[in-house]
């Protein structure tokens, strides 16, 4: 059975029997060999015999660098879910054959193994890779280290059967995202606060899907040294809690960016009242460090938005590393 997956609105857990609905219910299923892949690469064609995962398989990875090394670890825990086995990661060693070899396209032996496989890298952007399933070999090359991770998301998807027996489809894949930036938000002011646990597992799963961003709408879900009166509920985030967030997203390479908002209205125009000054004064001293970048101000919007590596604290005494913030006010007509 072919198990990739899709994200959900609702349920990040119901990946697969989602994903099964649109395959069956897809006239590409039926007129097509091609696998469907979520999202689909811009450039694919089904390339004949499957590549069978076998006791002696390796994952050679080129470069042991701490970004692919975690891109190929991922492989591994996929592999040891479908075929009940883990497959060992090698460094390269000599042109083998029974193995997936990962790396980045800047490497010679990845250049020389991109020409073997007939593989054009020309055009390629930033966050693209090349991937190729032959039968004796499977090749993954990045662009850069979010495109090896990229390309083995997808290299995931391609696996079919069970503990007997796993295959990967044969494909030849180039793509490369239409936007840099990709993501989804998550409103942590309605309804119970997401747990840290559960903001981890909707990182890898848009990550799984090659979303780069976690947006974090914030009311009132955030204690604030010297506000009494902000993130006095229980169920609040802390400030180790988006530490730890932010450092577990960067291998999956997810940013997370907050969307403050502050509880109290602020009128049409009245970013110069008093409480306006006091929201621009808490902004500047938040600053301690890289450059501000002005953003297009929608009426009752902040003027300002952070980028990392801007700014170590996103208010006053909140320190929480490299993080975006931006903070918006509430309109009154």
């Amino acid at each position: 059975m072919w198990r990739p997956s899709i994200p959900i609105l609702m349920q990040f857990d119901s990946r697969l029997a989602l994903l099964a609905v649109v395959i069956a219910l897809s006239p590409r299923v039926v007129a097509s060999q091609d696998p469907i892949l979520v999202p689909q690469p811009r450039e694919l064609q089904s390339a004949g015999p499957v590549f069978r995962v076998l006791s002696t398989t390796r994952i050679v990875l080129v470069d042991d660098l701490p970004d692919d090394r975690f891109a190929a670890r991922s492989l591994q825990e996929e592999l040891k879910m479908v075929a009940g086995s883990s497959l060992p990661i090698v460094p390269a060693a000599g042109d083998r054959a029974d193995a997936i070899v990962l790396g980045r396209i800047e490497n010679s032996t990845i250049r020389r193994l991109l020409l073997r496989h007939h593989l054009e890298t020309n055009g390629l952007d930033e966050q693209g890779y090349v991937l190729d399933v032959q039968q004796d070999q499977v090749l993954v090359a990045g662009k850069d280290a979010a495109g090896l991770f990229y390309g083995v998301q997808t290299l995931r998807q391609l696996m079919v059967g069970n503990n007997r027996q796993v295959d990967i489809l044969g494909v030849r894949v180039r793509d490369w995202p239409a936007m840099i930036y990709r993501g989804t938000q998550v409103d942590l002011s309605r309804g119970p606060v997401p747990k840290l646990d559960y903001l981890k597992r909707i990182v890898r799963t848009i990550a799984e899907f090659k979303m780069n961003q976690l947006n974090l709408y914030i009311e009132d879900a955030f204690p604030m040294e010297g506000q009494p009166l902000v993130g006095v509920l229980d169920d609040t985030l802390s400030h180790s809690d988006f530490k730890e967030l932010v450092a577990y997203a960067a291998p999956y390479h997810v940013e997370i960016i907050t969307i403050w908002r502050p509880t109290t209205p602020l009128p049409r125009n009245s970013w110069n009242s008093s409480t306006g000054k006091q929201i621009r004064s808490l902004l500047r001293r938040s600053i301690t460090s890289g450059v501000t970048r002005p953003t297009s101000s929608a009426p009752g919007a902040a003027p300002h938005a952070f980028s990392k590596p801007a700014t170590a604290r996103f208010m006053p005494s909140v320190s929480i590393g490299p993080i975006k913030l931006c903070v918006a006010t509430t309109s009154e007509r």
